[in-house]
């Protein structure tokens, strides 16, 4: 079984594909280190979090540079974990940063903060049983 179908997204009931573990955290559970896969999971939520607060108080004290620097972040680190929808918008946030209203950028963050919410909800069933069952995989 190759590893990109190890874990293959599951179809959400809007039809969406659900959050699922990228191929190189798989690899590195397959290669004994589901402790740090783990550890990435909670270091992308806890940082993750952290950014997004930092991002919605740029935006409403009107800091918008560090508001850029924050969604050009928080984008970088979802495509490496996987959470494209996140990163897609946070890349909408980054490119408008400078040109839109604060109304605007404030929605850009409140879709941001749902898809982070959803992606954390998947992260959560990534157990470290779960993750060392995967890493067990031929």
């Amino acid at each position: 079984m190759s590893l990109t179908n190890v874990f293959v997204a599951q179809q959400g009931s809007s039809g969406n594909p659900k959050w699922a573990l990228p191929e190189l955290l798989c690899e590195l559970a397959q290669g004994g280190d589901t402790d740090l896969v783990l550890a990435l999971i909670r270091a992308f939520e806890d940082d993750t979090a952290l950014r997004l607060r930092d991002t919605e108080n740029a935006a409403a004290s009107g800091d918008r540079a560090v508001l850029r620097k924050q969604a050009h972040a928080i984008k970088g680190s979802a495509r490496q974990m996987g959470a494209t929808a996140l990163a897609a918008v946070c890349e909408q946030l980054e490119l408008s940063a400078s040109d839109v209203l604060v109304s605007q950028l404030l929605a850009y963050i409140d879709t941001a903060e749902t898809e982070f919410a959803k992606v954390c909800g998947e992260m959560s069933s990534y157990s470290p049983e779960l993750v060392r069952k995967i890493g067990n995989k031929p």
